[in-house]
């Protein structure tokens, strides 16, 4: 540092180094500036100071990594300091992703204060005709249908999901302080440590299927508090409310909650199959059974002939496997088929 440097007051110092980083530090800057900063806990605070009148984020940009985290103020310091702190630090965290340099000011601001309660938020997809598999933070994991989209946001008290659209199976590890609860539309399901399957037509449209233990279903405005509550071993067998066992189903349509269904063996191999990459069709319509085989394809099927429509179809067949769904039903059905375009297939009792 020259002589006339080290002459003036502290605050003219810290001045100078502002002018510098406003119009970008060179590498040998960036490191006078580090030894600078580390000379004396004044250096840093004096620029710190600064802070409070930076608007630019490409200034707060080049000061990434560049300081140490600041000591404890006393008592009478203004909090402005350990904040403006927090703040570098964490930038530094957010720069580590490629995300950061597209971000708006209002998604920093989320992931500041996410970062800020220990929360984790993350969105998981899938593609037409995709399946994945992903762990949760806290060891529970998910099981992804196609075309699926869930978003989790994990704090200290709760560990909340929402299924966007599709449907995903979830296998939850027990956390007695932290309800589980997976969110749909208007309705919620809960549980503490236990295997279910949701699925997402709409939001006016979910059918919720149990492996094992128990789930809670609730409004999805149920505050926390009294989730856990509600949840707890001592109250569970008390609740007036809806708690599907293990091999139950229910289908929510419109707000309206259809009786709980107690199924045989066979019917949750069915309901179940798609984690395999199979479907199962057990006499069901085939307009239906082919609404169900869109989902996992980007083919789209018309049925030329209207007394096709209601025929009852029964068989295993590959989610992928378009072309041995197709020859089954010529085969055993007699039903003809011909590609209108590469994704438009039209079914008929006679080729036309």
């Amino acid at each position: 540092m020259t002589q006339q440097h080290s002459t003036l007051t502290v605050k003219e110092q810290a001045n100078r180094w502002y002018s510098k980083i406003e119009r970008g530090l060179s590498s040998s800057e960036k490191s006078e500036l580090v030894a600078w900063c580390n000379q004396n806990e004044d250096h840093h605070k004096a620029l710190l100071k600064l802070g409070n009148v930076w608007t630019d984020l490409s200034i707060l940009n080049d000061l990434n990594g560049l300081f140490p985290l600041e000591k404890k103020l006393p008592h009478h310091s203004s909090k402005l300091f350990l904040y403006v702190s927090l703040f570098f630090v964490f930038i530094c965290f957010l720069l580590i992703s490629s995300h950061v340099f597209d971000a708006d000011p209002k998604r920093i601001y989320n992931n500041i204060k996410a970062y800020a309660n220990n929360e984790v938020n993350q969105r998981f997809e899938t593609r037409i005709g995709q399946k994945n598999n992903i762990e949760l933070p806290d060891g529970s994991t998910a099981t992804l249908n196609t075309d699926t989209v869930l978003e989790i946001n994990y704090t200290q008290t709760h560990r909340k999901l929402t299924l966007v659209k599709g449907e995903a199976k979830f296998n939850v590890s027990k956390d007695h302080t932290r309800p589980f609860t997976v969110i749909t539309g208007e309705n919620s399901f809960t549980a503490l440590g236990t295997i279910f399957n949701v699925e997402k037509a709409n939001d006016k449209n979910i059918e919720l299927l149990v492996t094992e233990g128990r789930v809670l279903v609730s409004d999805a405005t149920t505050e926390i508090n009294q989730l856990i509550d509600k949840i707890s071993t001592e109250s569970y067998h008390v609740l007036d409310e809806v708690i599907l066992h293990q091999g139950e189903k229910t289908k929510i349509e419109n707000n309206i909650h259809y009786p709980i269904q107690k199924l045989t063996e066979a019917q949750l191999k069915q309901d179940l199959a798609w984690q395999k990459g199979i479907l199962i069709f057990d006499g069901e319509p085939l307009n239906s059974a082919l609404d169900e085989v869109s989902r996992y394809t980007n083919a789209n099927f018309t049925i030329m002939d209207n007394e096709l429509s209601d025929l009852k179809i029964s068989g295993y067949f590959k989610t992928d496997d378009i072309e041995g769904l197709l020859q089954s039903l010529y085969y055993n059905f007699d039903i003809h088929y011909k590609q209108a375009s590469a994704q438009n297939i039209q079914l008929m009792v006679e080729p036309k």
